[in-house]
């Protein structure tokens, strides 16, 4: 814990934890303990200094304190998930002001905004026609970084069969958050026809970091190929020549061929649980689809439900993997002009692991009490998924962080057990105890710690400072033990001056909130000042000169080696 206090010290502030870390679009708080160690009631004041202030908020910024009293506030941090809140360090201070004195007291911490990614990628346009003398196009391929951090992307194109050739103008470029960047892609077939039916090419875009290839996205494109001659007067040949085939050897033509010409899964790296997109495109007659997945290249094939059209993508659920594992999709489709099979690889990453319990803190407003009081116990618990308080197996909110209990109406100690459970059933729950004294009706809850003076040897006439150490006390007052009262409405911890001209019994007296009370003697005895001894001389601090020998030790009383005391 992190604490502070004033120079005076008036105000204290503790910070539990000053380095506080936060994932944009999630929730981080920060508790503050503030104590009033003026001699006075205030008005206590929260303030946050360098945030923004739609990174914060204090639900209670104010706080009534009694001298001596103290109190837990928190702060909560929401970072929204977007690229203007970049990752990083941001320093900021925690100040507590008093309304009445202005007293105020600072501490200093560190909010820490982890990095996430996004990338987007788009594609114009999304199809192109490549002619026979025009066969090169220019697609524009902008890539978005919509996260926090700065990122080096690489670019990459590609086609199932590899029958297309792709050029960037850049293949790399470095994108700051909120950065998008647009970059022409010339896209080609590989190979031109002199005449024939239009041939559909498609082909894939994608942009990954370039030191963290698993954080990617991906596009679709498609280039459609036309021949040099049209498809009618092709027709109108391609007609005659299969009528005089056709008359020469009576007999059909072969049906077009059935094949597969893309198959792809995005995204290829996926969680345990995530949903995959699986996107294909088929040509052939009378088509019949077969889909199945293996976990594993040795695994099991499990058939899913096929898709029932030429192209389109369809949703699946990545498998629940304990160990990183490759998971094979295989797309068959069957028809009148033969089978073809395509198989894409998607690695499968377990889930991480749920982040074990853990309770901070688990304290009492109180732990001396009378039977049948009310005691409010606090904790601050991480990870928690559910909470329970015992005896009796209480169940609590996970969201909550106190909660008042009754305690027995009997004499006696009770020991309260706060245990924390996370998601994972399998983790043992975090524990802790707390011991609550319950004290008989007829005994005092407050105590008196200490009650001392000093110096320790007081001579007649000379100033004693009286110091004394309460708690759990109403109300503390100082009296002689004849019945003469010193001070009252003491507070908790403190020193008073007094002046010693007897031998003097004080009495320290702390009641609590039912009027019991407890109490304390200081016996001192005064000593008479010490004389000079015979033959010595004083210096006259004027002159400089010898002064007259010191007057006579005054007679013992009774004997007893003690000189008596001066007359009053």
């Amino acid at each position: 814990m992190s604490s502070t206090v004033s120079d005076a010290q008036k105000i204290g502030i503790a910070l539990v934890e000053p380095d506080v870390s936060i994932e944009p679009g999630g929730i981080a708080r920060l508790d503050v303990v503030i104590t009033n160690r003026q001699e006075i009631p205030d008005r206590l004041l929260l303030e946050v200094e360098g945030l923004d202030i739609e990174w914060y908020n204090i639900p209670v910024p104010a706080f009534n304190l009694a001298s001596g009293e103290q109190a837990q506030a928190r702060i909560n941090f929401k970072v929204a998930r977007s690229s203007e809140n970049r990752a990083g360090s941001y320093p900021f201070i925690v100040r507590v002001k008093a309304m009445e004195t202005g007293e105020s007291a600072e501490a200093q911490a560190m909010l820490f905004v982890k990095p996430f990614d996004r990338l987007e990628i788009e594609l114009e346009p999304r199809r192109a026609v490549s002619t026979f003398f025009h066969p090169l196009h220019d697609f524009e391929v902008t890539v978005s970084n919509l996260g926090n951090v700065e990122r080096t992307i690489e670019l990459h194109a590609s086609d199932p069969d590899d029958e297309c050739a792709y050029e960037f103008d850049v293949d790399r470029v470095t994108l700051k958050p909120g950065q998008s960047e647009t970059i022409l892609l010339a896209a080609r077939p590989k190979s031109l026809s002199f005449i024939g039916n239009p041939r559909l090419y498609g082909f894939s875009v994608s942009a990954r970091v370039a030191d963290d290839p698993y954080i990617s996205t991906k596009t679709q494109g498609q280039i459609e190929r036309h021949a040099l001659i049209s498809p009618l007067p092709a027709l109108v040949l391609a007609l005659i020549v299969v009528a005089a085939t056709g008359i020469v050897l009576f007999r059909p033509s072969p049906p077009p061929p059935t094949k597969i010409l893309a198959f792809t899964a995005n995204p290829d790296t996926a969680q345990s649980g995530q949903t995959i997109t699986l996107s294909w495109n088929v040509q052939g007659d009378h088509l019949r689809f077969t889909l199945q997945h293996r976990v594993g290249i040795n695994g099991t094939p499990i058939f899913d439900m096929p898709p029932h059209t030429l192209s389109g993508n369809m949703p699946v659920i990545a498998d629940l993997v304990k160990t990183p594992t490759t998971v094979y999709y295989t797309l068959h489709a069957d028809g009148r002009g033969g089978t073809d099979e395509r198989t894409v690889q998607i690695k499968v990453l377990p889930p991480p692991a749920p982040p074990k319990p853990a309770i901070q803190s688990f304290t009492a407003d109180t732990t001396v009490v009378h039977p049948g009081d009310s005691v409010t116990l606090s904790w601050r618990a991480r990870n928690a998924a559910h909470i329970y308080l015992d005896p009796g197996s209480i169940e609590i909110s996970p969201f909550a962080d106190s909660k008042t209990v009754q305690v027995p109406a009997v004499p006696g100690d009770i020991t309260y057990t706060l245990r924390v459970y996370g998601q994972d059933a399998n983790i043992p729950p975090a524990e802790k105890t707390l011991t609550v004294h319950v004290l008989s009706p007829d005994q005092s809850v407050a105590a008196i710690q200490s009650f001392t003076y000093s110096p320790k040897t007081v001579y007649f006439g000379s100033k004693v400072k009286l110091h004394w150490s309460v708690v759990r006390a109403v109300s503390i007052t100082l009296s002689t033990l004849d019945g003469q009262t010193v001070a009252t409405d003491l507070a908790p911890t403190g020193s008073l001056e007094v002046t010693i001209n007897q031998p003097t019994t004080f009495v320290l007296t702390a009641t609590d909130n039912t009027g019991k009370a407890v109490t304390k003697q200081l016996v001192i005895t005064p000593e008479p000042p010490p004389m000079p001894t015979s033959g010595q001389q004083g210096i006259d601090n004027n002159t400089g000169g010898a002064q007259p020998p010191a007057a006579p030790t005054p007679s013992l009383n009774g004997g007893n080696g003690r000189p008596e005391p001066p007359p009053p």
